[in-house]
């Protein structure tokens, strides 16, 4: 059972900085790692999901892997899951623009 959670109890978001120039690297690293981790939470949802009739095996598990990692990158092409903006502003603050 889900417990009830109200957005009263929660502390604030801080907000991102303004939008600043960042570099091609970091944007496409941000990117990167956002498909990553939207892969591997598609891989755990899928998880939780009963298998097929495709007759399970390695094959089964090698093509839900690949799915997972497949639809990973579109969430990221398709705008994401908000994560990439904070890892570009980490990027920067951490490396500078380079």
């Amino acid at each position: 059972m889900p417990l009830p959670v109200s957005s009263a109890s929660l502390p604030p978001v801080p907000a991102l900085p303004a939008m600043t120039a960042v570099t091609p690297a970091h944007r496409k690293a941000a990117a990167e790692f956002e498909a990553v981790l939207a892969g591997q939470l598609v891989r755990q949802m899928f998880e939780s999901m009963p298998r097929s009739d495709m007759g399970g095996g390695a094959a089964e598990e090698i093509f839900r892997s690949m799915l997972a990692e497949r639809v990973g990158d579109s969430i990221a092409r398709h705008g994401g899951i908000g994560v990439a903006r904070s890892v570009e502003v980490a990027l920067e603050r951490a490396g500078g623009a380079k």
